[in-house]
């Protein structure tokens, strides 16, 4: 699942179906347009492929996860009509905070929530829960009660083929696969010197109405 659900596109009058790619015999790329017309092209086309030499082209992959990950949980705050923060340097495990004007009358104004994310297409899922491998830093900068914002861990789960994040249809996009979103809030200290396990219930989905009242809470001096 996504952001859109997947179903059967509905075609439309407006748009047409893209050119089919098919593989001459010679190596070369064979483009077939709508009309059936052949037109062979010589040179490869510039574009991301699955083609092992031309991984050089791409972003490394570990980036593209990050970027991939920052643009999916934007997408929420945005349909949930909250303000992005970004900090200058990320040295205190927060990647992105959001905030919201208003709020007179409440305990906090204008309140805010932080991020630490992380994206992976491993599979991570044993039941009912998410065992994710923290970091010792990011474990100790996100849990406690004693910071101005509430911060959460979110951790976006994709498919290991970059080319399924994104399903394009006629009228809709659809992006894979889901956000996951853990307090830290009440965790206590471990003496693991490196790495944590922490678990992360499938329930916990992120989305743009978990994302408002996280902001809710905030108002009031409070974590979801």
């Amino acid at each position: 699942m996504g952001l859109a659900s997947p179903t059967t596109a509905h075609p439309t009058q407006s748009l047409q179906r893209p050119t089919k790619v098919v593989r001459a015999n010679n190596g070369d790329r064979l483009l077939i347009g709508l009309s059936g017309r052949r037109l062979l092209h010589t040179q490869q086309p510039r574009v991301i492929s699955s083609v092992r030499g031309r991984d050089r082209e791409r972003m490394d992959p570990q980036k593209q996860k990050e970027q991939f990950n920052y643009a999916y949980v934007c997408a929420l705050a945005a349909q949930a009509g909250l303000n992005r923060v970004d900090a200058a340097v990320d040295d205190d495990s927060i990647d992105v905070s959001f905030k919201s004007k208003g709020y007179h009358g409440k305990p906090i104004r204008s309140p805010q929530i932080e991020f630490q994310l992380k994206c992976s297409s491993q599979d991570l899922v044993d039941g009912e829960m998410i065992k994710y491998s923290l970091s010792r830093k990011n474990y100790d900068d996100l849990r406690g009660s004693d910071f101005v914002a509430p911060r959460y861990l979110v951790v976006l789960l994709v498919p290991a083929d970059v080319n399924a994040w994104v399903m394009h249809e006629d009228d809709y996009i659809a992006l894979f696969n889901n956000c996951y979103w853990l307090s830290l809030r009440d965790a206590g200290p471990t003496e693991n010197e490196a790495q944590i396990t922490v678990h992360i219930p499938l329930a916990q989905r992120l989305t743009s109405a978990t994302l408002r009242e996280m902001i809710n809470r905030a108002s009031q001096g409070e974590w979801l």
